[in-house]
Order: structure tokens, then C-alpha cells, then sequence
């Protein structure tokens, strides 16, 4: 049995690689996204079989706290811009 999965970062070029093969797995995803867009998500056409998306900032966990509820594992693959200074 594959264990539920909470994915930080899915658009990522980290997250995104992670998010494929837990897809192509088969793997039950949660994916925090700072948007409700689905660009840059699963197919061309949308369509995300497997993942549920969760709604919040990295920074304020009550966001999406209810989105780890069941999750047997976190990956976190989101980086905090911010703190890599000005460019």
C-alpha cells in the first residue's frame, strides 16, 4: 500500500519532478499551493488524478494545517524566496 503523501513546492522544478512520480505511482498527494490555478499542474488538460490540492502560505501553517491530516509523509520541496536576499 503506497503511503498519502503532503508535497511542498509542487510547481517547482524539484517539486514538480517529485509530484510526477508520485502521480506516475500511483500515490495519494496533498500539494500546497500558494494559488488556485492549476497551471503548471498535471496534464495539458488539467487534470491531476491522485492530488488534491491545498490552498495556503509555506509561512502561515494554520493555512493548511487540515491539509496534513491523514498524510503518513511530508516532502518538502519549497523554497522560502525571501530569505535568498535580492538579487
Amino acid at each position: 500500500m503506497n503511503p498519502s503523501v503532503f508535497l511542498t513546492g509542487p510547481r517547482g522544478f524539484l517539486g514538480g519532478t517529485i509530484l510526477e512520480h508520485l502521480r506516475a505511482r500511483g500515490v495519494a498527494v496533498g500539494a500546497l499551493t500558494r494559488d488556485r490555478s492549476l497551471r503548471g499542474l498535471g496534464e495539458p488538460d488539467g487534470a491531476l488524478a491522485h492530488v488534491t490540492l491545498a490552498h495556503g502560505d509555506l509561512l502561515d501553517p494554520d493555512s493548511y494545517r487540515h491539509a496534513l491530516e491523514g498524510r503518513d509523509v511530508v516532502i518538502h520541496a519549497a523554497p522560502i524566496a525571501p530569505s535568498w536576499g535580492s538579487y
